[in-house]
């Protein structure tokens, strides 16, 4: 795997996994607008190619078209956004 990709992979793991633990132990997500970017749009371009049945995105939550840019990401994960411990 290219180094830039497997920097996005790493930065997503980080994101995405930081929220769950976060939400899991009711703490607040933050999150810097950069590493938020780069992982929303790893996600969006690897969730349009890759919905198979083995992969590792769920399908994808609905949002509202104003939802932040944080919502957004979680959801295209499989992820509601709105979830709470």
């Amino acid at each position: 795997m290219p180094g830039p990709v497997a920097g996005n992979v790493a930065m997503n793991e980080l994101v995405v996994h930081g929220w769950d633990i976060a939400k899991a132990t009711g703490q607040q997500f933050r999150c810097d607008t950069d590493s938020l970017k780069a992982s929303l749009e790893f996600v969006s371009m690897a969730a349009a190619q890759d919905r198979r049945p083995d992969s590792p995105f769920g399908p994808p939550v609905e949002v509202s078209p104003d939802a932040t840019p944080l919502d957004k990401l979680i959801s295209l994960t499989g992820r509601d956004p709105a979830w709470q411990a």
